[in-house]
């Protein structure tokens, strides 16, 4: 009941911003970033993902659609990876998220984003399970606008808690490092 919540909030994100909500600007963009994988139980795992995979629980692939001025912007963080032999495993991730740039005005911006969506992971294979979790996060960055506002450049820090959800996926917290870049399609 908790993931339907979540994925509730997430999705109604828009209502609660009005300036986000008109029209503004759609962007495409890529995410590559280092983490450390904190599970509850075991060791911690260190993540380079260039780019980055949803392999190891970190999107690779951003869509946004911000307001006019860029302050307010909506994005998805998606991810999807299948890996197939005589047994197959896929991931996919996908989160909405907000982000509020401080000094939308001036070239480079500090930024806080948060958000939250889903996780879902399948095996099959001489056993065949499927897990669908939730994920919860937040981070600060800054965002260095290209010239003549192409798009933008971004660095972040980023914390997520992973829900565990049985058999597939267990609770966990991941600290990113992300660098990425957006491309503003105007």
């Amino acid at each position: 009941m908790r993931l339907r919540t979540l994925l509730s909030l997430v999705l109604l994100l828009p209502i609660f911003i009005p300036s986000t909500a008109r029209a503004g600007h759609v962007s495409l963009g890529a995410n590559l970033g280092f983490a450390r994988y904190n599970p509850d139980f075991g060791d911690g795992t260190t993540i380079i993902g260039w780019p980055s995979s949803e392999l190891t629980y970190m999107p690779g692939i951003r869509v946004g659609l911000s307001d006019e001025a860029y302050r307010n912007e909506i994005y998805f963080d998606t991810g999807f990876t299948l890996l197939d032999s005589n047994a197959s495993a896929s991931v996919l991730e996908l989160t909405g998220n907000y982000q509020l740039a401080f000094t939308p005005a001036k070239e480079v911006s500090p930024y806080v984003t948060a958000g939250g969506g889903i996780i879902t992971a399948h095996t099959s294979g001489g056993f065949s399970e499927s897990s669908t979790g939730g994920v919860i996060g937040g981070g600060l960055g800054f965002r260095d606008r290209l010239a003549n506002g192409h798009g933008a450049l971004r660095f972040e820090g980023r914390f997520d808690h992973l829900f565990r959800a049985d058999p597939l996926l267990e609770k966990a917290n991941l600290v990113q490092l992300r660098l990425g870049f957006d491309l503003y399609l105007q």
